[in-house]
Parts: C-alpha cells; sequence; structure tokens
C-alpha cells in the first residue's frame, strides 16, 4: 500500500471513528431522557426517593446541570437537608452563570439557617484531579469530591494522593454559613534514576582491508524507455480534493458554532422567565448538541486540512523524481548524444 493510500485510510478511520462516537452519546442521551421523564413522573407523585435514583442513572449517561437541580430539589422536598444542599451547590459550580443563581442562593441559605438550626453546618471538600484521600484532624473519611457536616470551630484537612504533593491546611466551620474548600494538586518531580555507565573497553585494532586492482567500468547503452518518458505533471490531485473537503467541513462547523451561540443567547435571555422547565431544558438540549457537532466539524476539517499539507509535499517529490528521470546517454558515430526531458 502506497504512503498515500495510507494516509487516505487514517483519514477515512478516524472520520468513521468521530461519527461512532457521536452515534453512541447520542443513544446514552435518549437513555438519560428516559431515566429524567421517569423521575419527574416519580417526583409528581411524591416519591422522592424513587426520583431520586432515576434522576442519578439519568445524569450518569447524561451529566447535565438540569439534572442535578432536579435531584436537590427531590433531596429537599425529601427532609435530606444536607444533601438538597450539596446538590444545589453542585448546580451552582456546573452552571455558575445560571439565570435562576439568584434563586438558588436563596435556597441555598434557607438551608444552611436549618443545618444552623442542629448546630451544625456542611463542608464541601473538592481536588483537582479529584479522588484526593480526605482526612480531617487525621481521621480518613472519604475522596473528593465531598461533603461533611461538621461543628462551628477550627479543623486540620490533609489531602493525599499518590504522585501528588500532600496538602495539610487549617480551616473554620462557622455556623451560619457552609463552606466549600477547592484544592488543585501538583505533581510529584521524580528523578529518574541514570543508568550505569560501562567501563569503556579498548577498541580492537581494524586490519586493513586488501587492495584490489581497478577494473574498467562497462558502460550499459541506456533503453529507450529510461533515455525518453513520456512528460507527465503533478496535479496533486488528492491535494485539492482533502483540502477541499476540510475547507467545508470547517465551514459546517462555524455555521454549528453559530447556532450554539445563538441557542445559548436565547436560554440567556429575560424570555426563559415565562418559558416551562421543558422548554429551558430543550433550549439547554440544542446548545449542547449544536456545539458538539461544531467540534466534531471542526476536528474533521483540521484532519483534512493537516492531510493536504501532508499530501502537497509528498506530490511533490513524485514530480522531482519523475523530472529527474529524464535524462539519458545515447552512443552516437562519433562521439556522445546527451539528451534531458525534464519539465519547466
Amino acid at each position: 500500500m502506497s504512503r498515500l493510500s495510507k494516509l487516505v485510510l487514517i483519514l477515512v478511520v478516524a472520520m468513521v471513528l468521530g461519527m461512532t462516537v457521536f452515534a453512541q452519546d447520542d443513544g446514552k442521551k435518549e437513555e438519560a431522557k428516559k431515566h429524567f421523564e421517569l423521575g419527574k413522573a416519580y417526583y409528581k407523585q411524591s416519591e422522592y426517593n424513587k426520583a431520586i435514583e432515576e434522576f442519578q442513572k439519568a445524569y450518569a449517561l447524561y451529566a447535565h446541570s438540569v439534572i442535578l437541580y432536579n435531584i436537590a430539589q427531590a433531596y429537599e422536598k425529601e427532609g435530606n437537608i444536607p444533601m438538597a444542599l450539596r446538590f444545589f451547590r453542585e448546580y451552582l459550580r456546573a452552571s455558575p452563570n445560571a439565570e435562576d443563581k439568584n434563586i438558588i442562593l436563596i435556597s441555598i441559605q434557607n438551608l444552611e439557617k436549618k443545618l444552623q438550626e442542629k448546630g451544625i453546618q456542611q463542608v464541601g471538600i473538592y481536588s483537582t484531579p479529584p479522588e484526593a484521600e480526605v482526612a480531617i484532624n487525621g481521621k480518613v473519611i472519604g475522596k473528593t469530591p465531598f461533603a461533611v457536616e461538621l461543628k462551628p470551630g477550627k479543623y486540620t484537612l490533609s489531602l493525599t494522593k499518590k504522585g501528588f504533593i500532600p496538602i495539610d491546611k487549617e480551616f473554620v466551620v462557622t455556623p451560619d454559613k457552609s463552606l466549600e474548600l477547592d484544592f488543585s494538586l501538583n505533581e510529584m518531580n521524580v528523578e529518574v534514576p541514570k543508568p550505569v555507565q560501562e567501563a569503556k573497553k579498548k577498541p580492537e585494532p581494524v586490519p586493513e582491508p586488501k587492495k584490489e586492482e581497478a577494473k574498467p567500468v562497462k558502460t550499459a547503452e541506456p533503453s529507450p524507455a529510461a533515455v525518453s518518458k513520456s512528460d507527465k505533471s503533478g496535479t496533486r490531485l488528492w491535494t485539492y480534493i482533502i483540502g477541499g473537503t476540510g475547507v467545508v467541513l470547517t465551514g459546517t462547523g462555524v455555521v454549528f458554532g453559530i447556532m450554539a451561540n445563538s441557542a445559548e443567547s436565547d436560554l440567556k435571555s429575560s424570555k426563559n422567565v415565562t418559558r416551562s422547565q421543558d422548554e429551558v431544558q430543550n433550549l439547554a438540549d440544542n446548545a449542547q448538541n449544536y456545539a458538539m457537532l461544531a467540534n466534531v466539524f471542526y476536528g474533521a476539517g483540521a484532519a483534512c486540512l493537516v492531510s493536504a499539507t501532508v499530501l502537497f509535499f509528498i506530490e511533490g517529490k513524485g514530480d522531482k523524481k519523475e523530472s529527474a528521470q529524464n535524462f539519458g546517454i545515447m552512443p552516437y558515430k562519433e562521439g556522445v548524444f546527451f539528451s534531458y526531458g525534464g519539465s519547466f
């Protein structure tokens, strides 16, 4: 298989894999929607435990911030104040510029007051990367992201993760307000041991090559095909085809990007006050779908343009090689005749 064929095959496989992943994501989204609708049905029937279970299944398949909001509401209706507070905060972390942010903050304040009446307050602990072991006052209690309810006072926090520098920090829990602690873990600098150098060996003497008598070189007469070849100019056909495809794919990505921005602007407009939860959900889904399509076409377009750039030089080399082979030598009665068939 030629180098050109391999490049084209790799490009086609990459595009097929990309479309397969997109189809799988679309299937997960449909399944998540079924769980979400079932959760809403349980919520209307005041079966909050079942509603929470279905909402969490939907979020595992399709991590959308609106699902976190519904989980928080279900926990609040159930009377689980700590979990409701946790998921309201998770919703704001996932959507920091949400239109209903002020309403959510009021709900958080009300939940904090209820915890204050019980003499405790919530502490949320996050890390980048996640899955860091959390210890408070020397006792391991879980892994990030983690939420715990503590009495007001001073505490010592320790975060540990293999391959990262541990973090130790003191924090204070106040009686009237929950607390969020967010940390970035730094990787440890692991020194790679240097290989042991072997003792240098003395070079063995190299025997002198035997001198051979020079033999006269016979000059073979060139074949007619070697002396004269048809003049074929490189057209770079695949370069233009794949390059044009890259331009079209990139342009399509721009169109979907504009559609995603338009849907997002519509989602953030004042019209959301009069819209139902389902309409807001549909707008959010459209914005995310358009953004996903834009990224897919941008990636495919970039792959085509990179492939076209590589093909430009590969096909150009083929032209140079062919021009170099159009030079020949022909015996003549009174000497030697030189011929050159290169194209300019």
